[in-house]
């Protein structure tokens, strides 16, 4: 649902275009008022603290491995302050979500 509003400029996929659709969803997540888990209250907290970026390059700098290095080679601060607001709210599972999650389904 969130790479709609690319339409056929999703591929090649990129760390930038996977931001793009992962913000789209969780955008339609709350649009739809979806019951919220564990991982999207995170990634919210991450958005309201401004670290949605760096967290992305973060997360797929072994997909994309230049990417990655040229993105934190032009936005040390950024990355730097992202790890360390990564340190201080370390992601715990308050709950699991998944029973939930598979009702939705049904």
């Amino acid at each position: 649902m969130g790479a709609l509003p690319l339409g056929g400029e999703a591929s090649p996929l990129s760390i930038k275009k996977l931001i793009s659709i992962r913000k789209n969803q969780l955008s339609l997540w709350k649009q739809k008022n979806l019951p919220e888990t564990e991982l999207t209250r995170r990634q919210q907290a991450i958005i309201a603290a401004g670290h949605f970026d760096a967290y992305n390059y973060w997360l797929f700098q072994n997909a994309r491995p230049d990417e990655f290095t040229q993105w934190v080679g032009d936005h040390q601060p950024e990355f730097q302050a992202w790890r360390d607001w990564q340190d201080k709210n370390k992601f715990t599972i308050e709950r699991p979500d998944l029973q939930r999650l598979y009702f939705l389904k049904r």
